[in-house]
């Protein structure tokens, strides 16, 4: 069921990046947790938005960009990007596992909505949580080498990973969220960093999705 979800996310993403554009990004170096994207830059400014390293190229030569949406739109597109026929964006986490409602499938159940509180009181005991499906979130099948064969095959040139979608669960051993990450629970294994050593071995890209908004934290 995983893989399955995973596989058509992936299809479609590919489909939507290869028609709009959306931001990807390369991050030539090891995530470091203390600052998301490490020493190359590739700041974070706002909640779903990642951004690529040519910014942080030029503010080192000629040209600063400034945290504002009028600065950052100004930067032109990297001509890689901008030459890429096809990308794969992947969209995957804890909500992989119901495979049932997209992404926001949490916010879903715990705001009442009739589709998804059927469809746990149709699969799941009554007092099951969200946290519980982190123990089913084994990625058993999961083999950056031959997902980065067959992406290569298919000609894309950059692949961007979801590292923290809304739900806080990282999928890097992120010491900000103990206990809901990939490394404590469920595959045990630094899904990012796997990913990332792989791509890195081809001519492909590599970036991140990482989102700020959190369903459940007091802070939103």
């Amino acid at each position: 069921m995983q893989f399955r979800w995973l596989v058509l996310i992936v299809v479609a993403f590919a489909a939507f990046n290869s028609i709009t554009g959306a931001f990807a990004s390369e991050f030539d170096n090891e995530i470091d947790d203390d600052d998301f994207f490490s020493d190359n830059g590739g700041s974070l400014y706002d909640d779903d938005t990642v951004l690529d390293e040519d910014s942080q190229d030029s503010a080192s030569g000629s040209v600063k960009y400034e945290p504002t949406w009028s600065s950052l739109d100004s930067r032109p597109l990297p001509t890689w990007y901008d030459e890429a026929k096809i990308g794969i964006f992947i969209h995957w986490g804890i909500f992989s596992v119901p495979a049932y409602g997209g992404a926001w499938f949490w916010y879903g159940w715990v705001n009442n909505q009739s589709t998804q509180v059927e469809f746990m009181k149709e699969n799941y005991p009554p007092k099951f949580t969200y946290q519980d499906f982190g123990p089913l979130f084994t990625a058993q099948f999961y083999n950056p080498t031959e997902w980065v064969d067959l992406f290569v095959k298919a000609g894309a040139k950059y692949v961007v990973l979801t590292s923290k979608h809304h739900e806080g669960f990282t999928n890097w051993p992120s010491k900000y969220s103990f206990s809901w990450n990939s490394m404590a629970i469920g595959p045990k294994r630094d899904l990012v960093g796997e990913l990332a050593a792989a791509t890195r071995k081809t001519d492909m890209k590599f970036g991140l999705y990482h989102s700020l908004y959190e369903f459940e934290n007091p802070l939103y």
